[in-house]
Order: C-alpha cells, then sequence, then structure tokens
C-alpha cells in the first residue's frame, strides 16, 4: 500500500489497495443506467451517394431523438 499512497495519494492509494483485495462498499446496481445510446445501419454494398448517406444518418437522427424521452423517462422518479 506505501507505493500505491506514493504514486496516487492516500485517498486513491487506500481505494485502489481495498479495491485489489475484494473490498468495495459500493452498493451493486443491477440495472445500471446507460450512459449512450447509438443506432446503425448496415449496408450490402458500399455506399459512395452523399444524398444517400445524409437521408441514413437523418433517419439515425430521427430514431435516436425518439429514444432519448423514452429513456429520459425510465429514469425518471417522483419525489
Amino acid at each position: 500500500m506505501p507505493t500505491l499512497i506514493r504514486l496516487f495519494g492516500t485517498a486513491t492509494g487506500r481505494l485502489l489497495h481495498a479495491h485489489a483485495n475484494s473490498q468495495d462498499l459500493r452498493t451493486v446496481q443491477p440495472q445500471p443506467i446507460a450512459k449512450s445510446m447509438s443506432a446503425e445501419r448496415t449496408f450490402n454494398h458500399d455506399v459512395l451517394d452523399r444524398a444517400e448517406h445524409r437521408k441514413t444518418l437523418l433517419d439515425l437522427t430521427e430514431e435516436l431523438g425518439a429514444k432519448a424521452p423514452r429513456r429520459a423517462a425510465s429514469r425518471w422518479k417522483p419525489p
């Protein structure tokens, strides 16, 4: 532990030592909150048409925009 404290400081060194020894007092969240969203499209062939790229990007943006309010609402908890 002295090396960890020297390298990372007292608090972080002790925390790293505790975690390395299976000591973690944090509660487990069985359903962690996702920190990102994504959408994707796979083309069957190379698409070189810029208009098609733009249309696909707009479609993906709309798809993500539709997901965002649902995800925010699912995390909201009344006071």
